[in-house]
């Protein structure tokens, strides 16, 4: 095995400014990939599926480059380019400035090798200033990769595919049944913004008992205390508390809970920042404080069901509506008053409830399965340690 140097063995260069306007993109034509792709694009490995398309006559316009299939994309600047999101072409596409491409000289290295590479030690290890992430072009070129036989990095590939395939067939399903509650969202409900079915609509606050948001002076935080909740921590699938756990005092938890108390069943949601936008069923029968940056949504149960404020809450056109409203150009924030007089549509009750069952059984599938997803990783992530340790 010799230590080469990643210019020795590859092209490293960066993507092109984006077209702007969505008059811009169509439905025919080459992918053109941002760094907000990547996270989908490495479950679906499909760029036509997961990317905007850019034609010909718009190419030329903007001067974009093309990158051949094989080309290694990962982000070199911005938040994303802490992410460590690396992803290989499997078609022909053109790239955003904000990534990185790498293209393999196939004679020396494999690009599924380099792959594997890049994310077992990944290029996010080179940026300097965590507050404003950026990797340069030098540095990238600059990495020095253990490279052995080529003989030998197809054997590791080969391996190493097939416990991704594994990992990734269980993000795919995971991923098919959050696209299954959306559809059954839709055909119960009718389009949220339209409203077809001719619901009646009624403010947030007309269905809600409390609408509320957590401090908006960040306490001392401490190795050990009560749970701290801010955005980070919020997923559509829930709160991921424990996998970055913050803490506060007791005492400054007092003071928040006396304003903001989060019980198990309500809904929380992101009201500002980079993921705006997105709501999640507190799952937790334990005491939380929040950031300001997360509303409390407490339903009214007679009127309106957890799960279905929450699907209206992500469901992507409510989302786009929404944001369209949004105060501030820079930072992207929801104040309490919008946020109280959101329209909602009101189905019946009743009709709420039995797409709330729906909800609770596909849940039950979908916890077990990312149990099982966390158990490929372990396996994939022991293979990683055993190849590129």
């Amino acid at each position: 095995m010799k230590i080469i140097k990643l210019a020795k063995i590859a092209q490293v260069s960066a993507g092109q400014g984006a077209p702007q306007g969505d008059n811009n993109f169509g439905i025919e034509g080459i992918p053109f990939i941002k760094a907000g792709n990547l996270e989908d694009l490495i479950i679906t490995n499909d760029e036509y599926k997961t990317c905007k398309l850019v034609n010909k006559t718009v190419a030329q316009e903007y001067k974009l480059k093309l990158h051949p299939k094989g080309t290694l994309v990962f982000a070199k600047s911005g938040m994303s380019a802490a992410k460590s999101r690396v992803y290989c072409l499997n078609n022909e596409a053109y790239v955003v400035n904000h990534l990185a491409t790498v293209l393999s000289d196939t004679a020396m290295v494999s690009p599924q090798f380099l792959k594997y590479y890049f994310i077992a030690i990944p290029p996010s290890r080179l940026i300097k200033d965590e507050s404003y992430p950026s990797i340069s072009l030098s540095d990238i070129n600059n990495i020095e990769i253990q490279l052995p036989s080529l003989e030998e990095q197809k054997c590791i590939v080969r391996e190493l595919d097939a416990a991704d395939a594994l990992r990734q067939k269980r993000k795919q399903a995971i991923t098919l049944l959050d696209d299954y509650l959306k559809a059954v969202f839709l055909e119960m409900f009718g389009n949220p913004v339209e409203n077809p079915k001719g619901w009646a609509v009624k403010k947030l606050s007309d269905v809600c008992i409390k609408i509320t948001d957590g401090t908006h002076f960040s306490p001392p935080i401490v190795e050990t205390g009560v749970p701290y909740i801010t955005a980070k921590h919020l997923k559509k699938t829930g709160l991921e508390f424990f996998d970055n756990p913050t803490y506060i005092s007791q005492d400054e938890h007092n003071k928040i809970y006396s304003r903001c108390r989060p019980e198990k069943g309500d809904v929380l949601y992101i009201k500002d920042g980079a993921t705006t936008g997105i709501a999640a069923i507190n799952k937790y029968d334990f005491e939380f404080s929040m950031l300001s940056s997360l509303a409390l949504l407490k339903p009214d149960n007679e009127l309106i069901i957890n799960h279905f404020l929450c699907y209206w809450l992500n469901n992507s056109q409510v989302k786009e509506y929404l944001l369209q409203q949004m105060a501030g150009v820079a930072i992207q924030r929801f104040t309490l008053t919008k946020i109280n007089n959101f329209k909602i549509l009101l189905p019946p009750i009743d009709l709420q409830i039995k797409f709330s069952k729906i909800v609770v059984k596909a849940d039950k599938i979908i916890q077990s399965s990312l149990k099982q997803s966390d158990e490929l990783e372990t396996n994939f992530n022991a293979l990683m340690q055993r190849f590129f340790s």
